[in-house]
């Protein structure tokens, strides 16, 4: 009996997500909804965990309006509950996808992509996307500095780096059309012919590399034999340089020791007074 009450209890709070996402678009319409809503997730983690999931079926919602009010409703429980916060991040790259519309990183035209992630009408949809961008960078700031928020900061690079691609994409969609057919029939057309263009280059480089494989080969040799031939040269011209030395020092050697010899013949008078 006690389960049967809890879950017919639980089955309320679609109804009172509902009626908080809409008091959240409407200005001065109070807060009633809101407050039995707080009053709702105080019961237990299961009545959160059932909040959060009526979150989720609102941000899956086929217009960007009602997104944005879920969007709005996420903001409010997001710093009051950490069941909450624990709910949204088992799926965090789902949440950024609905609200973002970012494209997979894999995905090719990420900004076509995101063009067609969000629903009508368009302005809605702009104001989604940059109340989206917003919230992931406040939450990573507040959060994604534990553990349990790591998945915040890659949700956060993939929002800035595609930010200003997703924006351009609502803002000029016909321009990112054309620049998407274009960058398509370079693919398309382009690929084949550049390689060729490759393939007949390659080849004459190798044609180019045969040709003065030979010459290069002669030319190394007669530098080496001019070099040799050079040394050779130096060679000689060292060696009679150091027999002409050799010979100078002797011619010195020999002019010193007559020098020093005494001289033959007798003395004069005067010596001898």
């Amino acid at each position: 009996l006690m389960t049967s009450c809890k879950n017919q209890c639980l089955k309320a709070a679609p109804r009172l997500v509902d009626k908080a996402t809409r008091e959240c678009g409407q200005a001065g319409s109070g807060e009633s909804a809101w407050v039995a809503l707080k009053d709702f997730a105080r019961c237990s983690d299961a009545h959160l965990l059932a909040i959060a999931g009526a979150v989720w079926e609102h941000l899956g919602a086929p217009h960007s309006q009602a997104r944005w009010q879920a969007l709005e409703l996420c903001a409010r429980l997001w710093p009051r509950s950490a069941a909450f916060r624990h709910a949204l991040m088992r799926d965090i790259p789902t949440f950024v996808q609905l609200v973002c519309a970012i494209a997979p990183a894999a995905s090719a035209g990420r900004a076509a992509a995101a063009r067609g992630g969000l629903p009508p009408p368009e302005h809605w949809a702009k104001q989604l996307h940059r109340r989206g961008v917003e919230l992931i960078e406040r939450w990573h700031a507040s959060h994604g500095h534990l553990p349990e928020y790591r998945q915040l900061d890659l949700a956060r690079r993939r929002v800035c780096t595609s930010a200003a691609s997703a924006s351009a994409s609502l803002d000029d969609g016909p321009q990112a059309q054309r620049w998407a057919e274009q960058w398509q029939q370079l693919r398309d057309g382009g690929a084949e012919a550049s390689l060729a263009e490759a393939a007949a280059a390659v080849e004459q480089l190798g044609t180019c590399v045969q040709i003065m494989a030979p010459v290069m080969d002669e030319a190394d040799g007669a530098d080496e034999a001019a070099a040799a031939a050079s040394g050779a040269r130096g060679g000689a011209r060292g060696e009679a340089a150091a027999a002409a030395a050799g010979q100078a020092a002797a011619a010195a050697g020999e002019a010193a020791a007559a020098a020093r010899r005494p001289r033959q013949g007798g003395a004069t008078g005067e010596e001898i007074a």
